[in-house]
């Protein structure tokens, strides 16, 4: 962990807000990366100890990660929980920082880490030219909430922001055909997985509202879009959160309700929503917690695609990864990590106890994983 906060500038790090913004400043002294030893009991599973990691959260001051080692002596296997701050990283950061993780526990030597960019977004979104964007994009949003307000899907606010976790995935066989019947229907795994997600939770928790509108959040990847454009060696969380606007209704398919995500996502990358929803979206978050009145969406995904780790680090064989993203009470009721790793398509999911009890998050996530099959098993 030593070896891993020395290459990254970002590890070394706090955040402090200087002037009404916040900046990244650097650690003087530096402090260690945070590692707790816990031995597996029946009351420490990796579950019990991630949710504890997940609802503890970061100190902002830094260092922005740390981490649990749980082990038993009785046992070869044993995991490995990270704990990052979202400033810190996105899904391609994460994946560098397991990938840099594992090779140093595994005494395999990695290549220099390439000089730090800082990126800027292309000159159409820059200046006056944003300006005007960012009008256009509000005139939409205005209209859209008065839609929305008539037609929409509203829930009651939970009291805690204490979060839970569940997940499942699939085998190589049944993600392979997934994907293919996917491609045939000429829609993503992401706008499937996210209508999958959606559509379960509508049934669940909202069917006696019928045809509704539901807002549901994707995660739009921008490092290829950036000037000049980002590599998988840099930290840094550079997404954009996409707000869309969906009909849902209980006898609706899923690759329906994927066909509406494809094309709502299709139209904001259109109008280059994803650099202005990755400007607005701060104020989106500040305006829910400060009114705390609205939820930012009904359900979110945020999908990496394949997740390149190697089956092996040097004598560490690596059985699995789930991924968690810490919400809120203001946040969306369901949301998920989805990753391909090995060829398994998984689903992790992150949900409020206070709303969802356990035994309907799980019949929430077997229902998903229901759907799913049975897209993949279409003759």
């Amino acid at each position: 962990m030593a070896k891993l906060q020395q290459r990254h500038p970002l590890l070394q790090a706090g955040i402090s807000k200087i002037k009404g913004q916040m900046y990244f400043t650097p650690l003087d002294p530096l402090t260690p990366l945070l590692l707790e030893i816990v031995e597996r009991s029946p009351s420490n599973t990796y579950r019990t100890v991630g949710e504890i990691a997940l609802n503890s959260g970061l100190n902002r001051k830094g260092p922005l990660m740390k981490c649990y080692y749980l082990f038993s002596p009785k046992e070869k296997a044993s995991e490995l929980i990270v704990c990052f701050h979202h400033a810190l990283v996105d899904g391609v950061a994460a994946r560098l920082l397991l990938h840099e993780l594992l090779s140093l526990c595994g005494q395999i030597s990695l290549p220099a880490v390439p000089p730090l960019i800082i990126p800027e977004f292309p000159a159409a979104y820059q200046g006056s030219a944003l300006t005007k964007r960012i009008f256009t994009f509000s005139l939409r949003q205005m209209r859209g909430e008065w839609a929305y307000q008539r037609k929409g899907i509203f829930s009651a606010i939970p009291k805690e922001s204490r979060n839970a976790t569940v997940s499942f995935s699939l085998s190589p066989d049944l993600s392979r055909r997934l994907s293919v019947q996917i491609g045939r229907a000429g829609l993503s795994l992401n706008s499937v997985l996210l209508a999958a997600i959606s559509l379960a939770l509508f049934r669940h928790r909202h069917t006696h509202k019928g045809t509704s509108l539901a807002r549901v959040l994707s995660f739009a990847n921008l490092r290829a879009a950036l000037i000049p454009a980002l590599n998988q060696e840099e930290l840094g969380c550079y997404i954009s959160m996409l707000r869309l606007t969906v009909p849902i209704h209980k006898e609706q398919s899923v690759l329906d309700l994927a066909s509406h995500i494809r094309n709502s996502i299709y139209q904001s990358s259109r109008r280059g929503e994803i650099f202005l929803m990755s400007i607005l979206s701060k104020y989106l978050v500040k305006m829910a917690l400060s009114l705390r009145k609205i939820r930012l969406g009904v359900s979110a995904l945020s999908f990496i695609g394949k997740l390149d780790l190697a089956p092996q680090y040097g004598e560490i064989q690596l059985q699995n990864v789930e991924a968690y993203i810490t919400n809120n009470r203001f946040g969306p009721e369901f949301s998920a990590f989805g990753k391909i790793l090995f060829g398994r398509i998984g689903l992790d999911f992150t949900y409020l106890p206070e709303e969802i009890s356990p035994i309907q998050a799980q019949q929430i996530a077997d229902e998903i994983q229901q759907g799913l099959e049975n897209i993949a098993n279409k003759s």
